[in-house]
Parts: C-alpha cells; sequence; structure tokens
C-alpha cells in the first residue's frame, strides 16, 4: 500500500511539472546556433556578392546545347526494373562508360532525369562550327564533349619548297670536327665498333621460348652463341 502511495506521488509531481525551464533553455540554444553559423559562413559573403556580379555582368546566358553525350557510370544491377527499362530505351545498357549521344528535347531530358543518378551527361559544343557533308570524314567527339572538325592541310604556294634541291645542298658536309663529335658520342653510349659485337641475350624465364638453349645440351647446339 505504501508502495502505491509513493508511486502516485511521484507521477503527481511528474504531471505538475513546469516545462518552462526546458523551453527556454531550447529557445536559447536556438538562437546561440543561428549566431555562430552566421559568424563561420562570414566570410562566404563577398564571394556571393561577387558572384552576383558576375551574372549580371554577363547578361544573357548561353545558348544550350542541341545534343548531348550521355554515359552510364554506375551498374544496372539491383535497380528497379522501371530504371532498366528506360537505359533500355536510352540504349544505355550497354558497357560502362559507354558514350551515346541524344537529342536535348523535352521527352529524352524527362527520361534522363528519371536515371540522373546513374548517368553522366556532357553538352556537346561546336568549336569548329557545325559540319557539313564534306567534313564527316574529318570529324571527331572528344571526351570533354566538344566536336572537333580535322582537316587536311593545304599548302600555302608561297612556302612551298622546290622538287629539286641542288646536288650542292644535298651532300653532307663531314668534316674533322664532325667525325670526332660523332665518335665521341658513340664512345659515351659504349656504341663504337658495336656492329662487329651484336648483343647475345640470355632470357631467364624463357621469353623466347627456346628451352634448349638454357638445358644440358648447350655446348651441343652453340651455333646460336
Amino acid at each position: 500500500m505504501a508502495s502505491q502511495n509513493l508511486f502516485a506521488i511521484f507521477r503527481c509531481g511528474l504531471l505538475n511539472q513546469s516545462p518552462v525551464m526546458y523551453s527556454s533553455v531550447r529557445f536559447r540554444l536556438v538562437g546561440k546556433k543561428e549566431k555562430m553559423a552566421s559568424k563561420a559562413m562570414k566570410w562566404a559573403k563577398p564571394l556571393r556578392e561577387d558572384l552576383v556580379s558576375n551574372k549580371c555582368e554577363t547578361g544573357a546566358l548561353e545558348e544550350p546545347s542541341m545534343l548531348h553525350m550521355v554515359s552510364r557510370v554506375k551498374t544496372l544491377k539491383g535497380r528497379p526494373q522501371r530504371e532498366k527499362a528506360t537505359m533500355f530505351a536510352l540504349n544505355l545498357t550497354g558497357r560502362q562508360n559507354e558514350k551515346v549521344v541524344l537529342k536535348n528535347i523535352p521527352s529524352i531530358n524527362q527520361m534522363l532525369s528519371k536515371v540522373k543518378h546513374l548517368i553522366k551527361i556532357t553538352p556537346i559544343t561546336f568549336p569548329n562550327g557545325y559540319p557539313e557533308e564534306k567534313d564527316f570524314e574529318h570529324c571527331l567527339l572528344k571526351d570533354n564533349g566538344e566536336f572537333v572538325i580535322r582537316k587536311e592541310i593545304q599548302p600555302i604556294e608561297k612556302n612551298v619548297l622546290p622538287e629539286t634541291v641542288p646536288a650542292e645542298k644535298q651532300r653532307i658536309v663531314m668534316d674533322k670536327k664532325t667525325l670526332e663529335r660523332h665518335m665521341l658520342l658513340h664512345l659515351r653510349h659504349y656504341r663504337l665498333n658495336m656492329e662487329y659485337f651484336p648483343a647475345r641475350y640470355v632470357y631467364k624465364y624463357n621469353q623466347d621460348g627456346k628451352e634448349y638453349r638454357y638445358s644440358k645440351n648447350r655446348t651441343s647446339d652453340s651455333h646460336w652463341y
């Protein structure tokens, strides 16, 4: 009976307890956290102002690209069936990091937004202008999205060398100093008279596939050595 009375008294004390102290402490901490956050991010304020000013100076935004280069960067194993169906419709079920060119239209962009966590989208730019039919053989799509046209270089008539060179210019001058420099270079690299001493390699791990060279029959078939 005494235990029941103690429990009732304890319960009444909990129910009648005033929550003012806890709420005041909570609100006080929230205000302090906001002040601490504002002081910590004070250094980023000038950066944001510069970013806004740069946007105002640039004015109109650049035109969006007409094509996208899309590649799959994550595996499809364990993904939901709807995501696999979307990737199959976009032709992205092949090897990972394989590039696919898609149009920048609302219907395709809506499909890409469903699987944006599995793909990488790179806009295609044309630094050399849009290609024509005669330029298709000289086009190259880089990994950064640049569509480059590499045409053949046509020589200018002013810089073209004559077909025939005089015999005096064709002859190489071999004076004494040139020969000494040439022989000294061979001597430094241990290549003096190397045509008379060919290298004879011994492969420890049988890279040339001729085991008989390194077996007991070394002397019987010594023409190679």
